[in-house]
C-alpha cells in the first residue's frame, strides 16, 4: 500500500473512532441524566388512578373557572352571582392569562386529594401522599397541567414511589379567551359593539348569549360547541356594568 493511501486510512480510522466515542458519549449522558420513567406493573394501576383522578379534577377546574371569568377564588370584582367583571363603566378589568393559569393551578393543588380520597381503594398499600404542586398552560388545542404530586406505596416490605403527572384536556380555553378580550376592548360607557362581536364570533366558530343583570350589568355567555367539558359545550362567562341611562334616556 502506498504511503498517501496507508495516511488517508489512518485517518478515516481516527474519525470512526471520535464518531463511535461521540455516540457512546451521548448514550452515557443522556441515561445520566433521564431518570427511568417506567411505571412497574406492581404500581401501575396507582398511577393510573392517579392520572384518572388529575384529569377528573383537571376537568372541574375549567368547568368550574370559566363559569366565573377565570377565577377559582372570586375576583373583589364579581357580581353577585361570582361572575368577574371584565368591565366597569370604562375600566378593563380582563385578568391576564397567566393570572387564569394560575387559578387553574390553585383548583388543582386543592382539589385533587379530595378526587384520591386518601386512597381508600387501595388497602393492600400504604401510601403516604405529599403536597400537590401543579402548573397549568392555556395552550392553542388545550389546557395542559403538569402536576407533582409525590407518593410513597409501600407493600410486602417494598418501596416505590410516584410524583410527576401530566395530562391536557382539549378545550378552546384560548379561543374563547381572546374571544371575550376582543368584545370587552369593543366596549364603551353605553354599552358594546354588536358587529364586532358577531364578527370575532364567526370568526371563531363560536355563540354569545347576553342577560341583563341588575340595572346596569350584562352577562356574557360565550359558548363553544366545538370543545366539550362534563359532557357539555364550554361556556365562558363574564360581566359588564355600563353607565345607567338618564331618566330622559329610558
Amino acid at each position: 500500500m502506498k504511503r498517501g493511501n496507508r495516511a488517508q486510512a489512518t485517518i478515516f480510522i481516527i474519525i470512526a473512532i471520535i464518531i463511535v466515542a461521540v455516540i457512546l458519549l451521548f448514550i452515557f449522558t443522556r441515561s445520566e441524566t433521564e431518570p427511568d420513567v417506567e411505571i412497574g406493573p406492581e404500581i401501575r394501576h396507582i398511577h393510573n388512578f392517579v392520572q384518572r383522578c388529575i384529569l377528573q379534577t383537571g376537568e372541574s377546574a375549567v368547568y368550574r373557572i370559566g363559569r366565573t371569568g377565570g377565577y377559582y377564588e372570586l375576583s373583589d370584582k364579581s357580581t353577585n352571582e361570582g361572575v368577574a367583571y371584565y368591565y366597569d363603566k370604562g375600566g378593563i378589568l380582563i385578568p391576564q392569562k397567566e393570572i387564569i393559569e394560575s387559578e387553574l393551578s390553585l383548583y388543582m393543588d386543592e382539589m385533587l386529594d379530595i378526587c384520591t380520597n386518601d386512597f381508600i381503594d387501595f388497602p393492600d398499600y400504604e401510601i403516604t401522599s405529599g403536597e400537590v404542586q401543579s402548573v397549568s398552560k392555556i395552550l392553542s388545542k388545550g389546557v395542559s397541567f403538569e402536576v407533582s404530586y409525590p407518593l410513597r406505596i409501600i407493600k410486602d416490605k417494598k418501596t416505590l414511589l410516584l410524583e410527576d403527572f401530566e395530562i391536557e384536556i382539549p378545550v378552546r380555553f384560548l379561543t374563547v379567551y381572546n374571544t371575550a378580550n376582543s368584545i370587552v376592548n369593543g366596549m364603551t360607557k353605553e354599552g358594546y359593539c354588536i358587529d364586532c362581536a358577531y364578527n370575532v364570533l364567526k370568526e371563531n366558530n363560536l355563540f354569545l348569549q347576553t342577560r341583563d343583570f341588575e340595572d346596569e350589568d350584562i352577562i356574557f355567555y360565550i359558548i363553544d360547541k366545538n370543545s366539550s367539558i362534563l359532557d357539555e359545550d364550554f361556556i365562558y362567562i363574564f360581566a359588564s356594568k355600563y353607565e345607567k341611562p338618564e331618566c330622559g334616556e329610558c
